[in-house]
């Protein structure tokens, strides 16, 4: 049996998302659950998929291609952090800019919807006895995983009964 991922979320495009949306390189929108030396940003933004749960499922079975899809229907929540003396104006500008056309336009080409954002928090982290300013929050999104299965039908079944 062979299966087959069709469509799931996909970080890297969000944080090239973000990354244009707020007018930073790249390499600025960090995926946290990845190693990074940050020593060298004096400001940068941090994403991680906080959580992600089921909704709802379709199955559905194509006879015809022998192919069983699994559609899921997930609410995902992608945590951001924005570090440096502006952090809190970035995570404002990006809550913002969430609702605009343009980018939704975008979240549709990745199947993704945008859903609503948790409240924006000002926090602050201590490193090397200096106070680094931080601002986070929590962008909701509506995602739609689809799988694929070969199940292959049986042609002929041969039934063999024995009489005692």
């Amino acid at each position: 049996m062979k299966i087959t991922t069709v469509s799931q979320f996909d970080i890297n495009k969000i944080k090239q998302l973000i990354a244009d949306i707020l007018s930073l390189p790249n390499y600025q929108v960090i995926d946290i659950s990845q190693p990074h030396d940050l020593t060298t940003y004096s400001q940068f933004i941090t994403v991680l998929v906080k959580s992600q749960y089921e909704i709802g499922c379709e199955v559905d079975y194509d006879p015809s291609k022998e192919i069983e899809t699994i559609s899921s229907l997930n609410e995902l929540t992608l945590s951001v952090n924005a570090y440096g003396s502006n952090g809190y104006d970035e995570i404002n500008k990006l809550v913002s800019s969430m609702n605009l056309t343009s980018v939704w336009e975008r979240l549709k080409t990745m199947k993704v919807g945008y859903l609503r954002s948790s409240q924006i928090q000002t926090l602050s982290t201590d490193t090397s006895d200096v106070k680094e300013p931080c601002a986070q929050v929590d962008l909701i999104f509506s995602i739609n995983n689809v799988t694929q299965a070969d199940v292959k039908r049986g042609e002929s079944v041969q039934i063999i009964t024995e009489v005692n």
